[in-house]
């Protein structure tokens, strides 16, 4: 989806939703600038997707039009077949990724990171038999626990008994990989997923995946 139409169906859901709603209201649920929302209403006023409704003078809200309703069923179909589209990528790219420690005898896996990469790399890890041992995070905003473990500090990462490391959190993976630089985990052993960041500086590089030996999920 283009970025405008991922926008039009940002707002022409939270329009059907059949709350009362502003401009103001929608450009602070959206995250969006408010002359950025103006210019978008106008828009979609202009397609008959949406109706505006004089309440005061100065204020209006808005109604979805039986057109809208149309256009955000067809822009929610094509959201919803490009994240299948996106998540099936994904699963195939960790697949790679993980598949040493697929192969591997018994692996202990630490798993860094709790979001939606690390929900990922888990999966495709239980698919193969394969448990995360413990799972460490302290980023803003982290849980106490993810996926039935408890979630360590990324200081207590050298108390772990683990022999791999799958860094499933791509926005912070240098602060996870200069964590287990001081650990005991051979470097050939720290895999990253999504994927690979620039790790020669800090020694260390992607294990070499035994691609023919996993199962990839389409």
């Amino acid at each position: 989806m283009t970025p405008t139409s991922s926008r039009n169906l940002q707002l022409l859901s939270e329009i059907a939703s059949g709350r009362p709603i502003t401009q103001r209201e929608l450009a602070k649920r959206g995250g969006l600038a408010l002359g950025l929302v103006h210019a978008l209403m106008h828009r979609l006023i202009d397609l008959g997707y949406v109706q505006a409704v004089a309440v005061t003078p100065t204020r209006l809200l808005y109604r979805i039009t039986e057109q809208g309703l149309q256009e955000h069923a067809r822009l929610a179909q094509a959201h919803l077949e490009e994240s299948l589209a996106t998540y099936r990528a994904l699963r195939v790219s960790f697949a790679r990724a993980l598949a040493p420690i697929v192969t591997a005898s018994q692996p202990r896996v630490v798993l860094c990171g709790t979001g939606d990469a690390a929900e990922i790399a888990s999966l495709i890890l239980q698919r193969h038999g394969v448990a995360p041992s413990a799972i460490v995070d302290d980023g803003p905003g982290c849980p106490p626990w993810f996926l039935g473990h408890r979630v360590h500090r990324l200081s207590d990462l050298s108390t772990l008994t683990v022999d791999w490391a799958v860094v499933a959190a791509p926005s912070s993976a240098a602060r996870f990989l200069e964590a287990l630089a001081r650990t005991m985990i051979p470097k050939e052993r720290i895999l990253v997923v999504p994927k690979p960041v620039d790790m020669s500086a800090r020694g260390f590089e992607p294990a070499e995946s035994a691609l023919a030996t996993v199962e990839l999920a389409a």
